[in-house]
């Protein structure tokens, strides 16, 4: 009767495992894969093997996903995509047909890229986390980087988005007036908080006395963090101020940024680049801030 007893609870534990497992296996299975990449721009129809509904600017793409033009084809159908490798995939479609796009599949235990949800809990994001956290930001809060369009047909000399550092409460300016001419400057700092950039309240005026053979001596007193640059005649932009000691690393990551961005000239306008160097700062303001706290 004892050894029953054990057989009986033997048969128990072992059914039990088997269901534990079975009921493991759906969850292991739903485990997603890290993404491939964003859509850099789109016109016409297009649809996700990961989705049902249209795709859209600055929406990410799964590894492994095939995106398909979807009724009504064009030859104005057309869609470029920005991978996390640095290629670019652009399909047009032609006649009425269109090729099918299959993304690259990436194992996730190699991968460096995490979703953007994930970049909060490492305090040194990679660039690659946060390329992935500005277009994020791009795709679910557009107008919070929106370049108006008399500065989007503007075709004189702007502003530049910029990494600015910040020494003895002085931040040379000159990163973000390299393309202006020689002249006085009256500027508006409009301070933006690094969670919300779209809450401006508070704003600085300045006064810049700007000669591009001498940058250096275009400075301003301004605290560190993220600011809208507002001048005469359209002047806009967005500029990161940093402590001394962060400028080096916000520095070359924005510079990677900037590097990208250039890459994609072919595929989209001048004014979603800026969209999304805008963003990425904002991605580099709320890793600074966090890495303070």
């Amino acid at each position: 009767m004892a050894n029953l007893s054990s057989r009986s609870r033997l048969h128990v534990a072992v059914a039990s495992t088997i269901l534990l497992l079975m009921f493991a296996m759906p969850e292991l299975g739903a485990q997603s894969l890290p993404d491939a990449g964003y859509v850099l721009s789109i016109n016409g129809n297009w649809k996700s093997s990961s989705s049902k509904n249209l795709l859209k600017q600055f929406q990410s793409l799964p590894s492994g996903a095939r995106v398909v033009a979807v009724k009504p084809i064009t030859k104005e159908s057309v869609i470029a995509i920005a991978l996390f490798d640095g290629t670019t995939i652009r399909n047009r479609c032609k006649a009425g047909t269109c090729q099918k796009i299959n993304l690259p599949i990436t194992n996730p235990s190699s991968s460096t890229f995490n979703r953007a949800a994930e970049v909060a809990k490492k305090p040194e994001p990679s660039f690659k986390d946060r390329v992935a956290a500005a277009f994020v930001s791009l795709f679910h809060s557009t107008e919070t980087y929106f370049i108006p369009v008399i500065i989007r047909e503007e075709a004189t000399a702007n502003l530049r988005e910029a990494v600015l550092e910040s020494s003895s409460g002085q931040v040379a300016l000159g990163p973000a007036l390299k393309d202006l001419p020689n002249a006085r400057y009256r500027l508006i700092a409009k301070e933006l908080p690094e969670d919300q950039p779209e809450a401006s309240t508070k704003s600085v005026s300045l006064t810049i006395d700007w000669n591009p053979n001498q940058p250096a001596q275009a400075k301003a007193a301004l605290d560190p963090g993220l600011y809208e640059l507002i001048g005469p005649g359209n002047l806009q932009s967005w500029v990161l101020v940093t402590s001394s000691d962060r400028y080096p690393e916000a520095r070359d990551s924005f510079a990677k940024a900037l590097e990208l961005s250039t890459q994609w000239s072919n595929e989209v306008d001048p004014a979603s680049s800026r969209m999304f160097l805008r963003a990425f700062l904002a991605t580099l303001s709320k890793n600074s801030a966090e890495s303070i706290k």
